[in-house]
């Protein structure tokens, strides 16, 4: 979102809508007592991987590691169920 377009979703808002946000914005500044930039990604940024986005949860459960490197539980990988 432009500033342009904050400043027009501003204005469109009732006195108590502005007064909320205010009340908001107050309660989000920073130490400094100013409220933190958000930045807006690149329009040329890949989107994130599916890992990238839960890579702080990786080795956060117990199990075994990689079950590719235990030849017994991939012996009938690929295989399509008897009937």
């Amino acid at each position: 979102m432009s500033i342009r377009e904050i400043k027009a979703a501003i204005a469109a808002l009732s006195p108590a809508e502005v007064a909320n946000l205010a009340a908001w914005l107050s309660s989000q500044q920073a130490g400094d007592g100013a409220v933190e930039e958000v930045q807006e990604p690149e329009a040329n940024q890949p989107d994130p991987s599916v890992y990238d986005l839960i890579e702080d949860l990786v080795g956060s459960v117990e199990g075994p590691g990689d079950l590719s490197t235990n030849p017994a539980y991939m012996e009938d990988f690929g295989r399509s169920p008897m009937r």
